[in-house]
């Protein structure tokens, strides 16, 4: 499942993978996901002639930092039916790629998710928050946890207040059990994680942190919000592949007469 699965961060989302899979928070409704602690100067980019470029590395930011994000997203909530995204292609950065993006995705159950990055937030922010019937996870710079669970689904409890008793909620808050989790990252180097897991799967058998239809997936959504975004228009998974590719060498094509 990507580099997070794989690192020190491993144990908060596999924490939060099985709240969400034992339906902690109930039916979820919907998340959404600031993930701006990207931030990069544009020395950055000029270390090596194929950083940010189309033609060395077939995007931006969605390619390189956020693609473990998008990764961690597809793993937690599966595979959305429709995304809409606005991208910004060089807004803040001398770069041709995207530097800036905000995408909304729908899901055949009737959840729904945001997800927001960017380089240029030197004050970024690293917060997923995932509202349930139940109650609601927060889980803030990858480092905290803050779980809170009603007695009963919202839609049920909301309906028993009246008016007064609307008014007066702040001193009476409704029922409900709140945990807060802290976690520290240990352990060797993530990539050193990758290379023994690949040899462990080999020798021993042991499943595969991440698969080849986990990486898949995972550039099904990217290039999905990409085509979203040159339509203008919300996409459909699954989409027109080659309709993909033909956009994307126009864009590569443009990039080396430039």
């Amino acid at each position: 499942m990507g580099s997070f699965l794989i690192n020190g961060q491993s144990r908060r989302y596999q924490k939060l993978k099985g709240l969400l899979s034992n339906n902690r928070i109930g039916k979820i409704r919907n998340w959404q996901w600031t993930a701006t602690k990207t931030w990069r100067p544009q020395a950055y980019y000029e270390q090596n002639d194929w950083r940010a470029t189309w033609n060395g590395e077939g995007g931006g930011i969605l390619i390189n930092q956020a693609s473990h994000h998008i990764d961690l997203i597809a793993w937690l909530f599966g595979m959305p039916q429709k995304v809409y995204a606005h991208l910004k292609y060089g807004s803040q950065r001398d770069i041709t790629v995207d530097d800036d993006v905000t995408t909304v995705l729908r899901y055949a159950n009737g959840m729904s998710g945001v997800f927001t990055t960017r380089t240029h937030d030197f004050f970024g922010a690293d917060r997923l928050e995932i509202l349930g019937d139940k109650g609601k996870i927060v889980i803030e710079n990858g480092d905290s946890m803050n779980i809170k669970v009603f007695d009963q689904e919202e839609q049920l409890w909301s309906k028993e207040l009246d008016i007064s008793e609307f008014k007066a909620i702040e001193e009476n808050a409704p029922l409900y059990q709140e945990k807060f989790l802290e976690f520290q990252d240990v352990g060797q180097n993530p990539y050193v994680n990758i290379m023994e897991n690949f040899t462990e799967n080999i020798t021993k058998n042991i499943p595969l942190y991440a698969t080849r239809e986990d990486g898949e997936r995972n550039v099904e959504l990217i290039n999905a919000i990409y085509l979203s975004d040159w339509l203008q228009k919300e996409m459909d998974i699954p989409f027109d592949h080659s309709l993909y590719l033909e956009k994307l060498n126009e864009i590569m094509r443009n990039e080396r007469e430039d």
